[in-house]
């Protein structure tokens, strides 16, 4: 929950094994965010999953393109 108060983003992109293991904790973790704050920036919060491979690096090399 620390990275929402923080970065407030509007989607989140699970890769890798974290994807594969969604299924198993999304209700659970959808339950413990019903305590956040913030609950309009809920609202906004996409989840989404990604079959890509290198999801990691692609991101990675993503933020260094746009601070050049």
């Amino acid at each position: 929950m620390t990275l929402l108060y923080v970065y407030d983003p509007e989607i989140i992109v699970l890769g890798g094994s974290v994807n594969k293991a969604y299924p198993y904790f999304e209700k659970r973790m959808w339950k413990k965010l019903r305590g956040f704050d913030f609950q309009n920036s809920l609202k906004k919060l996409v989840i989404a999953q990604t079959k890509k491979p290198n999801i990691a690096v692609l991101g990675a090399a993503a933020l260094c393109l746009d601070n050049q």
